[in-house]
């Protein structure tokens, strides 16, 4: 892809950069499903592994 800086404009054109457009897209929302999974999964070990820490003082 070539941007359209400066005098020289011969860049890309929108037909061309359009479904690069589209599957940078795709992964930015792939990526971001990832990470909410990953975030909530670490919230999940995380209160487990306080919970079993708070239980095993009980005892």
């Amino acid at each position: 892809m070539e941007p359209c800086a400066g005098a020289r404009r011969d860049c890309t054109s929108f037909t061309a950069a359009s479904p690069v457009y589209e599957q940078a897209g795709r992964y930015a929302r792939t990526g971001n499903v990832l990470l909410g999974a990953g975030a909530g999964l670490t919230a999940v070990g995380s209160g487990l592994f306080v919970f079993d820490l708070l239980s095993s003082q009980s005892e």
